[in-house]
């Protein structure tokens, strides 16, 4: 996936070379070869090797990151964004207090203002308490408490993906007060 090799196949004469060229999708690049590659000399996108049996080889395509955040760039170009990486991820689109980079993180849409990872209410319903958030739905979320509001922060509840777009999360109410966070690991 992400992109393609040519040939994909074919017979080659004894002794003779064969060149196999990798060409990545957009915002991808040339990951690593594999396979029967002792002795081929490889040049980035490119895979030259002797032919004297039967060779099985391939290639893997890796995501273009941006270097400070580790966004993948196609992500930010499905959101619009085809140039300037690295500027992408810092700004926050839609005003919402996040930038894009904690968008990708937080599975939200740096497009949409009410697309954000945060914690939305909570109440007590027949001596539970509950708490309650809405996020995306392609990342793990980790409802935490702690004493104190710089920790340390202990795990309550933990959804993996998928998860709803409004998630809520019960503890007894007899457990002392608190502070309340989602993270996403």
């Amino acid at each position: 996936p992400n992109g393609t090799a040519a040939p994909e196949s074919g017979w080659y004469e004894s002794g003779s070379t064969a060149v196999i060229t990798a060409s990545p999708a957009a915002y991808y690049h040339v990951g690593a070869w594999s396979g029967d590659i002792a002795g081929a000399l490889i040049q980035s996108n490119q895979l030259t090797a002797t032919m004297y049996e039967p060779r099985h080889v391939g290639v893997g395509f890796e995501a273009n990151l941006t270097a400070l955040r580790g966004v993948p760039e196609y992500w930010l170009a499905a959101y619009g964004w085809t140039a300037n990486f690295e500027a992408a991820a810092e700004t926050d689109t839609d005003s919402d207090g996040h930038a894009a980079w904690q968008e990708w993180r937080a599975d939200t849409d740096p497009t949409n203002g009410l697309s954000v990872l945060k914690l939305t209410g909570m109440s007590l319903t027949n001596g539970q308490a509950w708490v309650f958030w809405s996020g995306g739905v392609a990342r793990t979320q980790i409802l935490e408490r702690a004493q104190a509001p710089n920790g340390p922060w202990l795990a309550i509840q933990t959804n993996t993906p998928p998860t709803a777009v409004n998630n809520g999360g019960a503890y007894p109410a007899s457990t002392p007060g608190g502070f309340f966070r989602i993270s996403v690991p």
